[in-house]
This record gives C-alpha cells, sequence and structure tokens, in this order.
C-alpha cells in the first residue's frame, strides 16, 4: 500500500507523522491483520486538527463482521449517528 501510496505522490510519512499513526516501533498498540478476527485496525490521531479528543480507530477486513461490530457511523454532516437495521441493509446491498 505504501509503494501505492509512494507512486500517486503521496508522501506516506508525512502523512503519517501529521496523524501521528500508532504502532510498535512507537510503543503502542497496533492490531495486525488476523485470520481469527478477520480484521486489522490503526489507531490515528488529529484525525481533523481540530484537537480535543480527535482520535479515529481505522478497521479494514471482512465488512460483514466489521459491521457486526459497529453501533454507529458517521454521516454526510461529520455527525456520530446510531446504526439502525435499514441502515445496515443498505451497507450490505
Amino acid at each position: 500500500m505504501a509503494d501505492l501510496m509512494e507512486r500517486t505522490g503521496i508522501q506516506v510519512e508525512q502523512l503519517k507523522a501529521t496523524h501521528n499513526v500508532l504502532d510498535s516501533n512507537s510503543g503502542r498498540i497496533r492490531f495486525p491483520f488476523s485470520s481469527s478476527r478477520k480484521r486489522m485496525s490503526t489507531i490515528i490521531e488529529n484525525a481533523t486538527g481540530n484537537g480535543g479528543y480527535d482520535k479515529r480507530l481505522h478497521i479494514k477486513g471482512a465488512s460483514e463482521l466489521i459491521l457486526k461490530c459497529c453501533t454507529h457511523y458517521m454521516n454526510e454532516q461529520g455527525q456520530q449517528t446510531p446504526l439502525d437495521d435499514n441502515t445496515k441493509q443498505q451497507i450490505l446491498t
């Protein structure tokens, strides 16, 4: 992934520094992909640049398993919104 980002002109290390990507090198926890969890997770800080509690958990993996773990989503206005059955169905179709 980093190779693709670099080929498209994205400065990977600068991006990591901006968002304080937490990894094992900094002594903090990062959750690598595992076949039992079917996902990986990365915590970033300074996600919006607004200060305060400005952390985000980014997860990638099997969408149906990640969706089962979710109770809220961020809508188009950037507001935290409860994730109801109707919205879950829209995501899955």
